[in-house]
């Protein structure tokens, strides 16, 4: 995407129907929701990303991400009593040699 095309948007200088690929790309390239841009064209409220627009849908989603964030809070605590073990498993064969 050009920056004139970019400078018009901003700007509000060039008044021309905008593809919806163009809004989409953009608002990807922002890190927002992929249809954000064309809902302000439509004054209507943009999703958040990862939003559906379905509430149902993204309550969901949204405790699939908590258990997800979860679990990878666990995985790295069994991780961490792993290496510990090891250590004391590796530390007690030492002292059964002496």
């Amino acid at each position: 995407m050009s920056q004139a095309i970019i400078r018009e948007l901003e700007n509000h200088t060039v008044e021309r129907r905008r593809n919806s690929k163009t809004l989409e790309a953009l608002s990807l390239a922002l890190e927002w929701h992929p249809g954000h841009l064309t809902a302000l064209l439509h004054s209507r409220k943009p999703l958040k990303p990862g939003e559906t627009g379905d509430q149902a849908m993204d309550t969901v989603l949204s405790r699939l991400e908590t258990i997800q964030d979860r679990l990878n809070d666990i995985s790295d605590r069994l991780d961490g009593l792993t290496v510990d073990v090891v250590s004391l498993i590796h530390r007690a064969d030492q002292r059964d040699k002496l």
